[in-house]
């Protein structure tokens, strides 16, 4: 099965699942609150850091050509849609790109990998019963709880079915690597047919085993999982806490700093 949980015996996989929670939505934050190149490329090494201090390398190996690809997106982009006002390297009609452009281009591409990034260590490091269980400790009712963590046990299920499906067509003489675009429309088609109807099979069947397991009672859940939060769930808390105290201040005063330092 296509999964992106490796283990939980690293030092976030041993964090409370409510912790785990909330640090993903911490470490989201710096990266929204700023958009230069420099306290990117710093924040983006430390998540890094943190994702191989987890093992989540792994992970981020199997993702690398979506991260390149961010990257190159994003620099071609804005290097010629944002105007930085410096001097243009070449001119061709509305088409200026700058080094300013170009560094802005190459921050909002480490901004959608600093957003990447610690969602690939939450995932590696936390079963889906564990996100499920932190959903709870939030306060989330349980049907949108269990709703959303079925969502992601669900893509690897929907992943490796149509990964079958595609090898039993190719089996058959069905090579979607031929032909024109519209030849290999069609033959996309015959893969996505059988994925679809499996697809309904299969939710109607969970529909069924759902209800037969009383899932629409109105009653008090509970959970075979029992986790206690600790003084280490707190302490990582307040370090990502701080990483976004520290990225606010730099927003707010790093003009003014900038004047002290250099007059």
């Amino acid at each position: 099965m296509v999964s992106f949980f490796l283990t939980d015996n690293s030092f976030i996989g041993r964090r409370h699942p409510a912790t785990r929670l909330l640090m993903l939505l911490l470490a989201f934050a710096p990266p929204m609150i700023v958009s230069e190149l420099a306290p990117m490329i710093v924040i983006l090494s430390i998540y890094t850091l943190g994702a191989f201090a987890s093992g989540a390398w792994r992970n981020l190996w199997r993702v690398k050509w979506f991260i390149v690809l961010f990257l190159l997106v994003s620099l071609s982009l804005w290097s010629i849609f944002h105007k930085a006002g410096d001097e243009a390297w070449f001119q061709w009609g509305p088409i200026a790109p700058s080094p300013g452009s170009a560094a802005f281009g190459l921050a909002m591409g480490l901004r959608l990998v600093s957003f990447l990034v610690p969602a690939i260590i939450f995932l590696s490091s936390t079963r889906i019963e564990d996100m499920q269980y932190g959903l709870l400790k939030l306060g989330i009712p349980y049907r949108g709880a269990f709703a959303l963590s079925l969502a992601f046990r669900l893509t690897p299920l929907f992943t490796e079915s149509a990964q079958q499906i595609a090898t039993a067509q190719r089996v058959r003489g069905l090579d979607v690597k031929k032909g024109n675009i519209i030849r290999r429309t069609r033959h996309y088609i015959a893969i996505l047919a059988p994925v679809m109807i499996a697809a309904l099979r299969r939710a109607n069947g969970l529909a069924i085993a759902l209800e037969a397991k009383g899932f629409g009672l109105q009653t008090k859940r509970t959970s075979i999982m029992r986790y206690k939060s600790g003084a280490m769930d707190y302490f990582w808390l307040l370090l990502i806490g701080g990483l976004v105290a520290l990225t606010i201040c730099y927003t707010h005063f790093h003009h003014y700093l900038e004047q002290i330092i250099f007059g």
